[in-house]
């Protein structure tokens, strides 16, 4: 099952209109890496969880679901 975060990750990125390459380069990652946090494949810290947030102008409460 998808994580809460990876659900709000995929919202987000469509609601800004932002393809997975889009997003992996704003952050400065490869794309693969990308789709494996979006797919909750993959655990990531609170650094890049700030990151991404801040990609998508939202704040950690939206992006963890709350």
């Amino acid at each position: 099952m998808k994580s809460i975060i990876a659900r709000q990750m995929k919202k987000y990125r469509s609601l800004a209109e932002m393809t997975q390459q889009e997003v992996a380069d704003e952050l400065k990652i490869g794309v693969q890496r990308y789709k494996h946090y979006e797919a909750g494949r993959r655990a990531m810290g609170i650094e890049m969880a700030v990151k991404i947030a801040d990609v998508f102008k939202i704040s950690l409460d939206d992006l963890v679901g709350r």
